[in-house]
């Protein structure tokens, strides 16, 4: 199962390969695989619980369910784009 460093990898690695160009996040997110919103809880979630303890925690943190789920979401519609470029 992931965890939360998991998670954010995981996103990471999907705004470095499917944002592309400087403003990779903002790319990413104008693909709309997801509300942008949630996204972004995702990785603030993320990011204080797994990487930088420092950092203040968000309102309403995303449960790492719903963190998995929506990753999960991501990473189906990133191998959907991936296997369309391959045709």
């Amino acid at each position: 199962m992931l965890n939360w460093f998991d998670v954010f990898k995981v996103l990471e690695c999907l705004i470095e390969r499917f944002g592309g160009g400087k403003e990779k996040e903002k790319n990413f997110l104008a693909l709309k695989w997801a509300p942008k919103k949630r996204i972004q809880l995702l990785k603030r979630t993320a990011n204080w619980a797994a990487r930088h303890a420092g950092l203040k925690r968000p309102p309403k943190p995303m449960e790492l369910l719903e963190a998995r789920q929506l990753v999960g979401r991501l990473l189906r519609r990133a191998l959907e784009e991936a296997a369309k470029k391959r045709r």
